[in-house]
């Protein structure tokens, strides 16, 4: 969680300590899908972009200490501290293996397009990161799941993605789902509980279930599945990834030991 974001970056960036809980984080004056935006420090911001390296963005002093004291209010350097995690994916720092931002409203991506649409791109050609948490982050659909779907067909490196209790809508997802069968990395994807009028369906699961014919990583999925067909489809293709990767595992251990 993001207790093992700020361990992860320890002794090599100044990162800030890690964030409290939800209940603590958002300020009740501020819309939830506003606040990542209006809680940011636009020179430290910039500072922190023009870093095209890092080394330099190690040189960069950057005063986060104040993200992790929130007392109900709003902190004025939150918006800078999620540009400065995002900035470390886009600059592929080795030690930035996981990232949690569940539970923070992320701004949209007109709002602030060094956020969402550059940590999704980011991704795609990021090799080190391995797990991405971003439930209840006020994801929306189109730009941010395009973005996202585009960077899994490239990916080699994320194993776990959380991007449940969003507002993604069933073709979003749909379009997620279509870009496993291209993904090598991703062994556990948690999706469900979308804040939509509409939940996946049938043909949805159908596209998950063909990505699956061809993905053999996938073995966990935090998803609803309703619709009894394609329900016993997609939990057979998963079942199927489970013993593969347990055969992967017993060749590996028998390459140990010859």
């Amino acid at each position: 969680g993001a207790d093992a974001v700020a361990e992860e970056g320890r002794g090599v960036l100044p990162i800030a300590p890690p964030l409290p809980e939800p209940a603590a984080r958002r300020p009740a004056a501020a819309a939830p899908w506003t606040w990542g935006s209006e809680a940011m420090d636009r020179v430290l911001s910039a500072r922190i972009c023009a870093c095209d390296s890092l080394p330099s963005l190690r040189r960069l002093s950057v005063p986060l200490a104040e993200v992790s004291a929130w007392d109900g209010a709003r902190a004025a350097s939150l918006g800078a501290w999620l540009i400065w995690m995002v900035h470390r994916v886009f600059l592929n720092d080795p030690d930035l293996k996981v990232l949690d931002l569940s539970a923070l409203p992320l701004p949209t991506a007109d709002a602030e397009p060094r956020i969402g649409p550059k940590l999704f791109s980011a991704l795609a050609y990021n090799t080190h990161l391995e797990r991405l948490a971003l439930g209840d982050c006020n994801l929306l659909g189109d730009v941010h799941a395009e973005a996202l779907a585009k960077s899994l067909r490239r990916n080699r490196r994320l194993r776990v993605l959380d991007i449940s209790s969003n507002r993604l809508e069933p073709a979003d997802l749909a379009a997620i789902f279509a870009s496993l069968a291209d993904n090598a990395s991703l062994e556990e994807l948690r999706c469900g509980n979308q804040f939509s009028d509409e939940q996946v369906g049938a043909d949805e699961l159908q596209t998950l279930h063909n990505a699956l014919c061809k993905n053999t990583r996938l073995r966990k999925l935090g998803l609803e599945l309703d619709e009894r067909h394609w329900r016993d489809q997609v939990t057979r293709m998963l079942i199927r990834n489970v013993d593969i990767a347990r055969k992967r595992r017993k060749a590996g251990r028998r390459r140990q030991t010859q």
